[in-house]
């Protein structure tokens, strides 16, 4: 998942420039695919009780 959301990102700087139209299909897939990452499973919601708050002690939901 890391080195999807490195190359995502990686992408995405250089999409700016660019546009993510001169991208082959491997590489437009791989940013849409960080962004699904980032907004879906990563991206808290402070309105949300259980992303609102977490104990400093709480481990962490998936390994690093």
């Amino acid at each position: 998942m890391r080195v999807l959301l490195a190359e995502a990102d990686r992408l995405s700087a250089l999409a700016e420039l660019v546009g993510t139209a001169t991208f082959p299909a491997r590489e437009r897939v791989v940013l849409l695919a960080g962004r699904l990452l980032r907004e879906g499973l990563l991206q808290q919601s402070a309105l949300s009780p259980s992303d609102a708050y977490c104990a400093p002690s709480a481990p962490p939901a998936w390994p690093g």
